[in-house]
């Protein structure tokens, strides 16, 4: 799985932005051969409605290159739409994963913790 989180705000509103976002995954996964994940932090991330069908045929390229799922969690804004599933946490999002459905994760961490 590899995470992905912005320090500082990001818009989505062009194709060269999706293009700019592209070739910097593409850096580290040329080597790749094997599935992975995306998870992204959107809590500063908005994308134009106009680019979900390029985010899409982004999403598709990705694919080409092993991705299985793409995934977010903590939208910026409540009611903000994104092109992808989002949960408003990352623990949820993280078992939505389909290799999570094996029993791996199914119990988040910060509710099975006991107090001392």
């Amino acid at each position: 799985t590899i995470e992905l989180s912005f320090l500082s705000p990001v818009h989505f509103k062009e194709k060269k932005d999706l293009a700019v976002l592209k070739s910097k995954l593409m850096n580290n996964l040329i080597l790749w051969h094997s599935g992975w994940n995306l998870l992204v932090d959107c809590s500063k991330v908005s994308i134009e409605e106009s680019l979900f069908g390029d985010f899409c045929l982004f999403e598709k390229s990705l694919k080409g290159f092993f991705l299985k799922q793409m995934i977010g969690y903590n939208p910026s804004e409540s009611g903000l739409v994104y092109p992808f599933p989002v949960y408003r946490s990352r623990h949820k999002a993280v078992l939505n994963f389909e290799d999570q459905s094996k029993g791996k994760g199914d119990i988040s961490n910060c509710a099975t913790r006991k107090s001392r």
